[in-house]
This record gives structure tokens, C-alpha cells and sequence, in this order.
């Protein structure tokens, strides 16, 4: 069963990320983040698309390792996060490998006030809305300030397998045979433990749970149509490099959307 935290706002997601920084960016530049890098970083690279050209918004951009990945495909991107401490790593690998990109500090929800109504072309969030408090917020703060036509391509743990309860269920032989799953419909805040081993240290991270159901509602309401969405699940030769990835291949660990703005 995870845990509960007790707060959830703005500023403790700020603090807990301020102290996840260093942590985070030992294990995005040393490549420890197999998931990120050999499953759903790529797929949502893929499910972009062609970005050549386009005014670009990388939401919770943290370390900027989704900003970079647009940018080196032609993009022209803003990263946006919250934390002080990840977009100074953001900003620190910008100046060793320039690739263009701006780095603001700002909350998810006060995107329009920062930048302006339909400003964007794209808005990207990698593996960030989820982490914010209030995800609905969020997504009618992007829809604000895309253009018409417009895209919100975005990914999140998968809802159905990153529920309250969650625990393998494994054979005689320790392998992982099949997740169990449960408190499906308890939306709120849960807290996720990251274990020193590629982190250099443990810390804490806070996700927002919801239904999918809830999910689809945020997106149509804040006047979004899903043109698409891709349950990435890892090729045989990413399992080949990491063979721990490949329980991805029992559930679906991620889920992404393509949603558009008419």
C-alpha cells in the first residue's frame, strides 16, 4: 500500500523537488533511468511527431530532459518548472551542450499569464502532470496558451497499474508473474520511494492518482479533443540492454495522449 502524504500543494512539490534535484539529474545524465530512456522517453519522442519549426512549451520540465529531446528534433522550446534546483541542472547542461532553449521558473497554472493566450504551437509534459497537484488545472493552463490547432502531447504513469495498492505477485522462484492492483477509484495524492541505487540517495516523490475517467474529463473540459493515445511497451532489444524492463511487457506502465485544440 503506498503512502498517503499529508500536504500536497505547490510548495511542498517545490521543496520535495528541490531536494530530489541532485538525485534526479545523477540519474538522467548517467543514464540510470531505463524506463525514461529505453521506454517512455523514446515512445513520446515518436508520438510527437515531426516539431520542426514549432514555438514549443516543455511543462515541469525539470532537468530539461524532454526540452532537449524537442529541441534536438527542431523545436524551438521553453522548459517550465517549479523547482529552483532542477532548472539550474536544466540551465547548467544548456551552457555545456547549448541547444537553444529557455528555462523559466513558474507554476503550471499561471502559464497564461506568463506567456499569453495561443502562444504555442506545442505543449509538451513528460512524465510531470501526474507529479503536480493539480493536474486539471494544469492541462486548462496549457490548453490556454496553444494556438488553434495546436497540440498537448503528454504522458503520465498509467492509472490502472499506479493505483494505492500495487504489489507483484511472484512465483516460487521469485519472478514477477502478475501485478496486483487495488483502491482504484481513491483519487488523491500518494507518495512513490526511489531507492539510493540510482539516485544517489532516497527520496520521496508525490503523485496526484486519478481515474482515467477523470483524466478524459480534465483534457474535453478544458476544450482539448484525444486525438490519439500509445501504451508504450518496450522492443526487444531495449529489454536486451535492461532485462528489468521487461515487466513493462506484463502491464502497461505508461500511457501517453495526443489531445488538440480546435
Amino acid at each position: 500500500m503506498l503512502n498517503r502524504p499529508e500536504r500536497f500543494d505547490a510548495d511542498s512539490a517545490r521543496e520535495q523537488w528541490d531536494y530530489n534535484a541532485e538525485g534526479w539529474n545523477h540519474a538522467q545524465r548517467e543514464g540510470l533511468d531505463h524506463y525514461r530512456t529505453g521506454l517512455h522517453g523514446p515512445a513520446l519522442v515518436d508520438f510527437a511527431g515531426d516539431v520542426d519549426g514549432k514555438k514549443l512549451l516543455d511543462l515541469g520540465c525539470g532537468e530539461g530532459y524532454f526540452s532537449r529531446q524537442m529541441a534536438e528534433q527542431g523545436a524551438s522550446v521553453i522548459g517550465v518548472d517549479l523547482s529552483p534546483q532542477q532548472l539550474d541542472n536544466a540551465r547548467a547542461l544548456e551552457a555545456e551542450k547549448p541547444l537553444g532553449i529557455e528555462y523559466r521558473e513558474t507554476n503550471a497554472s499561471d502559464l497564461a499569464e506568463e506567456f499569453g493566450e495561443e502562444s504555442f504551437d506545442i505543449v509538451t509534459a513528460c512524465m510531470s502532470l501526474m507529479d503536480m497537484p493539480e493536474p486539471e488545472r494544469a492541462i486548462s493552463a496549457a490548453a490556454s496558451i496553444l494556438r488553434p490547432g495546436g497540440r498537448f502531447i503528454f504522458n503520465i504513469t498509467h492509472p490502472c497499474f499506479q493505483t494505492p495498492y500495487r504489489e507483484w505477485h511472484r512465483d516460487s522462484d521469485g519472478n514477477k508473474i502478475a501485478l496486483k492492483v487495488g483502491d482504484y477509484f481513491k483519487s488523491g495524492p500518494i507518495e512513490l520511494n526511489f531507492v539510493a541505487v540510482s539516485h544517489l540517495y532516497d527520496m520521496k516523490t508525490t503523485q496526484y492518482h486519478a481515474t482515467l475517467t477523470q483524466w478524459f474529463h480534465w483534457i474535453t473540459n478544458a476544450g482539448l479533443i484525444v486525438h490519439d493515445i500509445h501504451e508504450p511497451r518496450p522492443t526487444e532489444e531495449a529489454i536486451r540492454g535492461h532485462p528489468a524492463l521487461a515487466d513493462a511487457e506484463m502491464v502497461a506502465y505508461f500511457i501517453s495522449f495526443d489531445a488538440r485544440k480546435p
